[in-house]
């Protein structure tokens, strides 16, 4: 049985195209942790998360519900 270690090519480390392809791969796919639900014990309380290179606001709302938004002004968004 063969131990031999190796490494990808460096194109694989800076190449934007296979970057974009790893973020869609692995962010664009299903549910993504964020954080924990004690973090917004009432409504109105919040925290922010960067995944993949977006701003993303978690928020409990006034029902007490767990929502999660592009962090993006309202007239742009």
């Amino acid at each position: 049985m063969s131990t031999a270690a190796f490494t990808l090519p460096g194109r694989y480390y800076r190449d934007p195209a296979i970057f974009q392809q790893e973020q869609e791969a692995i962010f664009t796919k299903g549910w993504l942790w964020a954080g924990r639900a004690e973090s917004i014990p009432s409504p109105g309380s919040f925290f922010l998360r960067e995944i993949a290179g977006e701003s993303i606001i978690v928020t409990r709302d006034p029902d007490a519900n767990i929502r999660a938004f592009f962090n993006v002004c309202r007239h742009r968004g």
